[in-house]
């Protein structure tokens, strides 16, 4: 009885300390958005609603071929998204213009820059110019966002195509930093300690020999 109980307690802890230390969600399907920079209730009112770490708030949501992404802040600042393909680590940053960086995934979960920031997509407004050409970056790049100065300049919205994950889940993590000076940090999961919150890869940056651990980083599920 005392060993079947000590089973029971070991157990207990097993599943508490993996449950510390990974995130899964299921995603819901809800309304398409508009890329303008504001969380509106109306537009994100059928979402997945997290905390960031220091505060700040995320949501998740989708349709078939799209995974819709807001990211809330308190002050304006940089965000990115780490997004987990089978072979590749990608940086999705927002800040005054859109950039990507790609970062190889070896075993050891050690990773090298093979592709560096490139910044474009400054333009704000919401002329049918603009729009058509976030769609067509959208196209190009397999996702696009909101920029600082777009809406609230402390919200994100980012849109990314589910087909990049190549899988079922998806694993990724975020961060939003405010100014570069004297940054606060707001993050989720809560369980994120490795380089996806690397301050140099927050301001646009592409360090070398990241390591990146998956395992703490959140699961989608696209069920």
């Amino acid at each position: 009885m005392i060993r079947r109980l000590s089973l029971i307690a070991l157990l207990f802890v097993l599943a508490f300390i993996y449950c510390s230390t990974n995130s899964s969600i299921i995603i819901p399907i809800g309304r398409d958005i508009k890329i303008d920079g504001i969380i509106e209730d109306f537009e994100w009112s059928d979402a997945w609603q997290g905390n960031l770490v220091n505060g700040g708030e995320v949501f998740f949501k989708r349709n078939n071929s799209h995974l819709f992404i807001g990211i809330r802040g308190f002050e304006m600042g940089w965000s990115h998204l780490c997004v987990a393909t089978p072979n590749q680590i990608l940086i999705l940053h927002s800040s005054a213009a859109l950039g990507a960086a790609i970062y190889q995934r070896t075993d050891q979960e050690f990773a090298n820059p093979v592709d560096r920031f490139k910044w474009e997509m400054r333009d704000t407004t919401q002329s049918e110019v603009a729009i058509k050409a976030r769609a067509s970056y959208l196209d190009t790049n397999n996702w696009v966002a909101s920029t600082a100065w777009m809406g609230n300049p402390f919200e994100r919205e980012y849109i990314i195509k589910i087909e990049i994950f190549r899988e079922h889940n998806a694993k990724i993590a975020l961060l939003y930093a405010s100014d570069e000076e004297h940054p606060d940090y707001y993050y989720w999961p809560a369980s994120l300690s490795d380089d996806a919150l690397n301050a140099n890869l927050a301001f646009g940056k592409t360090p070398d020999s990241l390591q990146f651990r998956i395992e703490q980083w959140a699961t989608l599920v696209f069920d």
